[in-house]
């Protein structure tokens, strides 16, 4: 129990391991503009909860392609629009924060 606990904490959410995922490290700059304790701890939560399941389905979705030939491509493949998907939702998030503090800034376009 102590090694699952252990590994769950510092393996399972990237912390000693490299996560390929851009958009889980908008939990730090969300967690960090947000004045309300309950709403910090919500949002933390709530990217817990959809980065743990999101793996979790992964590891689901890939052990059905074990016993076909060439899983790994199939695999590879699916890593590759997952990736692209997460790049293009960082970027409408990066667009969404530039234009909320640019208008905290009253520049108004």
């Amino acid at each position: 129990m102590v090694k699952t606990l252990t590994w769950g904490i510092t393996l399972g959410p990237g912390l000693v391991t490299k996560n390929q995922y851009a958009g889980i490290w908008l939990l730090p700059l969300l967690v960090a503009l947000n004045h309300s304790l309950f709403m910090t701890m919500t949002i933390g939560i709530a990217v817990g909860v959809a980065h743990g399941g999101a793996r979790v389905l992964g590891v689901l979705s890939n052990r059905r392609y074990m016993d076909i030939e060439y899983a790994h491509l199939r695999i590879l493949g699916a890593q590759f629009r997952w990736l692209y998907m997460d790049g293009l939702a960082l970027l409408l998030a990066a667009g969404a924060l530039a234009a909320y503090i640019l208008s905290l800034m009253g520049v108004h376009l």
